[in-house]
């Protein structure tokens, strides 16, 4: 039946202008209410995600699980709901695997932090403990500092200002002998006790300026001592600092596992995860199957 010329006017009479057609929601709370359309049936994503604050989760690649649809090929609301259900679960594997990676950065950061405040513990006290007066050392305490990477610096400071002393001042002062006897001890064939049988200390009930300069050839022998010294020390720096490295290496190879209460969570969180997404996919399978009349 043709159509009359009275309804072919209506029509233009009804026919929207291309220029007054939709573009969209304009409004922020239109934009927030059709945010999720391309997800159909999303009634799982807005809740399923981080929205806020640091630990802020990626709408985006949420959306890339979403497209299991394309493989699994739902067909109406229910198998829909599954399908992302689906994808909900496997986020939360996810989040599985990265509580895992956190819980052992965690550990291995703390034992970096803790390692290195050992180390200054371990300095103060030994440091603490040594003794200015050549009659009071402790042979023990001298080798443990050159033992570890902070002793040794330690001993290469208490000499770089020493040798300043000898240098600026052409003398040993009271403050450079005292750190000298107490880092490097008072044994007969030791440092101190060498650099004493060349630059006595001074009289001690005396003031600084009856300090007597040491001879030029005392000096300049002094100071060999004391660089040969220095020299050795840095030496033997390199191994110690590599033996240390490598004592934290295996430090942290052994926590390259959480922790036995930590794995405890992580794998019941995992086990429940894994069982809800074993029922999805049997109930998606089911349904599909029957659907199909298979």
């Amino acid at each position: 039946m043709p159509t009359s010329d009275q309804q072919i006017q209506a029509n233009r009479r009804n026919r929207v202008p291309s220029g007054c057609r939709s573009t969209g929601p304009r409004t922020e709370q239109g934009k927030k209410a059709s945010r999720l359309n391309a997800l159909k049936h999303g009634v799982f994503a807005h809740q399923v995600l981080v929205g806020d604050g640091e630990g802020r989760e990626d709408r985006e690649q949420f959306q890339t699980l979403l497209q299991l649809r394309r493989d699994l090929d739902p067909q109406g609301i229910l198998e829909q709901i599954l399908v992302e259900q689906i994808a909900v679960v496997s986020w939360r594997l996810r989040r599985v695997l990265r509580s895992e990676v956190g819980e052992i950065r965690t550990a291995q950061d703390s034992l970096s932090a803790s390692t290195q405040d050992r180390a200054a513990d371990d300095l103060r006290r030994t440091v603490r403990s040594l003794s200015p007066d050549p009659d009071r050392q402790h042979y023990s305490r001298h080798q443990a500092l050159r033992a570890t990477t902070a002793g040794l610096r330690f001993l290469l400071d208490v000499l770089h200002g020493v040798i300043l002393s000898v240098e600026d001042q052409n003398l040993l002062t009271p403050e450079a002998e005292g750190q000298r006897v107490a880092a490097f001890g008072g044994e007969p064939a030791g440092l101190a006790h060498r650099c004493r049988l060349l630059a006595p200390p001074p009289d001690p009930r005396l003031g600084p300026e009856f300090a007597e300069s040491l001879p030029p050839a005392h000096r300049g022998e002094l100071l060999a001592l004391l660089r040969a010294e220095q020299a050795r020390l840095e030496e033997r720096l390199p191994p110690v600092e590599e033996r240390e490295a490598l004592a934290l290496s295996a430090d942290r190879a052994r926590l390259s596992l959480p922790s036995a209460r930590a794995a405890s969570k992580i794998l019941a969180y995992d086990r429940a995860i894994q069982s809800q997404l074993y029922r999805a996919l049997t109930q998606l399978d089911r349904l599909q199957q029957r659907r199909r009349g298979t």
